[in-house]
């Protein structure tokens, strides 16, 4: 597991590092472009600020990562996950399922609305001997009568830090919210409870990312 974790994350970083070039390819483009129009040069200063933001502003892939539902499946999260759009919440503390719990009512809605679209709970925990995993398993299954929620949490093993810097993850008080095409492609991201303005976001976020792919 963590020789499959650290060759994914090695390659994911090189997905983001080409990522970022080409979103600065394109951006440089658009502006050389404007500048065309409005028959100006284009100075070192733009080009340092077009780089800038090519690199401020495009995001991580979400790492590969293999975790085991509630059900028992081992899950390669995200490329197994069943829909083309799927909402993770990554949450790391106990007392963080109050929180998961907020956004459930609004995501249960949003997948009956949007039939490309799943959401799963991530319970992020570092990395254990198969007892204590089986032990934690069936503690939490124990809590989760439900066969739909046992499918929609996936528990990942893993080596946190690792895991946590691919994604630029310094505050584990939080829990963080994505919505990422099952390449690993984060389209979306926050944190925290759910609140009205996180809910209106996510949805324009995901109907607009759905209007482009028809």
């Amino acid at each position: 597991m963590a020789e499959f974790l650290h060759v994914s994350f090695a390659a994911d970083f090189i997905r983001h590092i080409a990522y970022t070039l080409r979103c600065f390819v394109l951006l440089a483009i658009f502006y050389l472009l404007l500048f065309s129009d409005m028959r100006t040069r284009i100075s070192p200063i733009s080009v340092t600020l077009i780089a800038f933001h090519a690199i401020c502003f495009s995001m991580p892939k979400f790492p590969k990562v293999v975790g085991e539902d509630l059900l028992g499946n081992e899950i390669a999260v995200p490329s197994e996950l069943k829909k083309e759009f799927d909402i993770l919440l990554v949450a790391f503390q106990r007392w963080h399922q109050s929180l998961v719990n907020s956004w459930i009512p609004f995501l249960k809605d949003l997948v009956e609305k949007y039939s490309n679209t799943e959401f799963y709970e991530l319970p992020t925990i570092r990395e254990m001997n198969p007892v204590y995993r089986f032990f934690i398993n069936h503690g939490m299954k124990a809590g989760i009568p439900s066969e739909e929620t046992r499918g929609r949490t996936i528990t990942l093993y893993l080596d946190k830090d690792s895991f946590t810097d691919s994604l630029g993850i310094t505050d584990e008080s939080k829990i963080y919210i994505y919505l990422v095409k099952r390449d690993g492609q984060i389209l979306w991201k926050n944190t925290g409870p759910f609140t009205e303005e996180k809910r209106d976001s996510l949805e324009r976020a995901l109907k607009n990312v759905i209007h482009k792919e028809l």
